[in-house]
């Protein structure tokens, strides 16, 4: 939740996220401190000791010298305000790693108690005000000024901090983003944390003797290690754990986690594909690699033929943030790249609207598995035929070729499916997809048109890709098949892996057509 809050691209950026990413890297840190706090306190307890408690309520002080003081309490003394402060922004540093508007978090947190000790240590609130408001006030200025320390210094922290007013600007994307961070299941973990930082102060207060604090400490660092321990991971109980914490989430909190989006009525989506429209750090796209590639087809008088599938998210939006559509959901910046690709020489197919306006007769997407249905596929292949046909006609033959066409019924869980439930299949009920297998028009070196691409490509071909077989043998039913016939001619069909490996293999080509995601340009 943390890290989607604070890398959100800025056009998905609003308030909502914001004060979310502030709450919970907030609660972090502040459960960080108190809860080892409590355990260490518990070890000494365990060991016969008397250890003193480190973390004393730092949240019922009306000042922030109080406030820092009950944060690291036996030190207080000794170092003032600098124990407890020092303690909060080293866990604050370690936990989300250092960020430009940590000096000016410092300069503030000296300022406000040196301010106090001018009237003398009283509240910087007026004394007719009461206690609880006044403690009120320290939690707030605590918690909107820890904004500097995940941001990228004061204008950075300004500009977000409009946005939790509500003073920025409202979009598709923001609105993702919003409805990506408001399921159940981060809600309810987030308002447990804020309730446990403000509310929770040390073990002792919960168990009066001794007995039963070292017993809940043993508990807790037992807790912890489970938590904390990667190298569990190949344990398989362990997996089982995980797998089965994962199935408690999806089925009552619709929860998918890190890998997987939950949508409603059973739709599951690629996070990597809402990562491209919601974050300001995924991979970088193929738009370079496609403008260096059209630049060496360019010299050879060859053309690169570009087709950006719409993704999931893009057809079926619905599931994720309930609207009313009148085009796909294409993710930011797509218009300008794929114009850069059309000024550098390259054609580009989009087939967004006609797939958007087929998918009202039909699902173009599996509901828990990341791939186009084989409808979606020949249609698309349709598409990019017919422009050939129309642009290069010497490409295509007019001459049925001699080919064997075999219709083949398959059933797959999903791959989306599969990597929620941990490859447990038997969770799900299994999708339908009827395939037309084609055998006689097999890939060849040869061919003047090289078709390369990567998952879109190879599905329905690949045997260990969803709906394929258990046998280990391709399937021919593939984007390169259904194209190859539209064509009447075999083609070369590489992965793109292989084409940007191997850039010398378009040397003899008089066409190179790149299908892909539009969501991975």
């Amino acid at each position: 939740m943390i890290d989607a809050c604070i890398n959100a691209h800025p056009l998905a950026r609003g308030g909502w996220p914001v004060w979310m990413a502030l709450l919970a890297v907030t609660s972090q840190c502040v459960l960080l401190v108190s809860g080892t706090a409590d355990i260490l306190r518990a070890l000494g307890l365990w060991l016969g000791g008397m250890p003193p408690e480190i973390t004393r309520a730092p949240f019922a002080s009306d000042t922030f010298s109080g406030l820092w003081q009950r944060f690291c309490h036996p030190l207080r003394k000794r170092f003032g305000i600098f124990a407890g402060m020092a303690l909060f922004l080293a866990t604050m540093l370690l936990a989300n790693g250092m960020r430009a508007g940590a000096m000016s978090w410092v300069a503030l947190h000296l300022t406000l108690p040196a301010l106090e000790r001018l009237r003398g240590g009283r509240s910087l609130v007026p004394s007719f005000v009461p206690l609880p408001l006044r403690a009120v006030f320290v939690i707030l200025v605590f918690f909107l000024s820890s904004l500097l320390l995940i941001s990228g210094g004061m204008v950075d922290a300004w500009n977000q901090w409009q946005l939790m007013f509500g003073l920025g600007v409202t979009n598709s994307f923001t609105l993702l983003l919003d409805a990506r961070l408001s399921t159940d299941w981060p809600l309810c973990i987030l308002w447990l944390s804020v309730f446990s930082a403000l509310t929770l102060t040390g073990l002792r207060r919960f168990w009066s003797r001794h007995r039963w604090t070292a017993l809940a400490g043993g508990g807790a660092l037992g807790l912890a290690a489970l938590i904390a321990g990667p190298p569990l991971n190949d344990w398989p109980a362990w997996s089982a754990q995980q797998a089965l914490v994962s199935r408690v989430k999806y089925e009552i909190f619709n929860e998918g986690g890190s890998r997987v989006v939950a949508g409603a009525g059973g739709w599951l989506y690629d996070a990597a594909e809402l990562d491209r429209s919601t974050r300001s750090d995924t991979p970088e796209g193929f738009a370079a690699a496609m403008l260096a590639l059209q630049e060496q087809l360019a010299k050879k008088s060859a053309t690169l033929l570009v087709v950006p599938v719409p993704g999931k998210l893009a057809l079926h939006p619905e599931p994720v943030l309930p609207a009313k559509y009148a085009a796909p959901l294409q993710p930011h910046g797509l218009r300008a790249i794929l114009e850069r690709l059309r000024a550098a020489g390259a054609q580009v197919i989009d087939p967004a609207q006609t797939l958007w306006d087929t998918r009202r007769r039909r699902d173009s997407y599996f509901r828990r598995d990341s791939h186009w249905t084989p409808e979606t596929m020949k249609e698309t292949a349709l598409i990019v035929a017919k422009h050939i046909r129309r642009h290069w006609p010497r490409l295509a033959n007019d001459e049925t070729p001699l080919i064997n066409a075999t219709i083949i019924e398959r059933e797959h869980a999903g791959d989306l499916a599969l990597r929620l439930a941990h490859g447990n299949a038997e969770w799900f009920e299994p999708e339908h997809a009827t395939l037309l297998a084609i055998k006689g028009l097999d890939s060849s070196r040869d061919s003047p048109v090289l078709l390369a691409g990567g998952d879109l490509l190879r599905v329905y071909d690949d045997p260990a890709l969803s709906f394929g077989n258990s046998d280990g043998i391709p399937q021919s039913a593939g984007f390169a098949q259904q194209l190859s016939a539209l064509l009447a001619r075999p083609l070369d069909v590489a992965d793109e892996a292989e084409l940007l490996a191997d850039t010398t293999r378009v040397s003899e080509k008089q066409l190179v057509i790149w299908l892909l995601h539009a969501w991975r340009l």
